[in-house]
């Protein structure tokens, strides 16, 4: 009887031989570079293209800043500038409205000593228009009437020429002079009067002339239209 012998499967590995294997060890890191070469190009892409954007936008953001810079500098010039005018505009507001106070109290100052020297000389001319009315027993009255009146004359006439000093710092020079001419006629007019040269009603109106005339002129001085 013959038998059958079964050989059994061979399950040994396929055996490679050391040419097979050396030529798989190159092929891996030629694969390694194949696969590598893409993925460094993207991202040296990539990198190359966050750097430029990185820049640009580091330069747009510089540009700016030198911008903005440069406005807070023009923003700072203008609002020095600006200070400095209205410290100028101020000063010299401060000075005319100083002035014009100035001119104000000066004015106001020799309105009132010419009304009063016109008073004063009005009185000066009506002691000495009643001496000469006055009978003989009334003399004595008649020379203290005209004492009193000469001597208030004098404290009116002084206070005039104070306030027509004051006057003259802050005024023009055509009110000067129209202040000089009125002094010069009270003085004139007192000594008439009082020497018995003529009568005060015969200057009067002329007084009145002259201080209208200054009064219109302080009013011009002061800015007042009064028509």
């Amino acid at each position: 009887m013959r038998e059958n012998v079964l050989s059994a499967p061979d399950c040994s590995f396929p055996r490679l031989s050391l040419q097979t294997v050396s030529s798989n060890s190159a092929i891996v890191p030629r694969m390694n570079l194949y696969v590598s070469l893409p993925i460094i190009s993207f991202v040296g892409g990539w990198l190359g293209s966050f750097l430029s954007s990185y820049l640009n936008k580091k330069g747009e953001n510089l540009a700016m800043h030198e911008d903005i810079k440069l406005l807070v500098d023009q923003v700072k010039a203008v609002t020095e500038a600006t200070k400095k005018i209205e410290a100028t505009i101020s000063h010299e507001f401060w000075n005319r409205e100083r002035l014009w106070e100035m001119k104000r109290d000066a004015f106001l100052n020799l309105v009132k000593a010419q009304s009063a020297a016109v008073e004063a000389l009005t009185s000066l001319g009506f002691a000495f228009h009643k001496s000469r009315q006055a009978v003989e027993s009334d003399n004595l009255v008649a020379k203290q009437r005209q004492a009193e009146a000469m001597q208030n004359w004098l404290s009116a006439d002084t206070a005039f020429d104070a306030a027509r000093a004051q006057a003259s710092l802050v005024c023009e020079s055509s009110l000067v002079e129209q202040l000089s001419s009125v002094g010069a006629l009270f003085t004139t007019t007192a000594k008439l009067v009082s020497s018995h040269q003529a009568e005060f009603s015969a200057h009067y109106p002329q007084l009145i002339e002259a201080t209208s005339s200054i009064r219109a002129a302080v009013q011009k001085e002061l800015g007042i239209d009064v028509k």
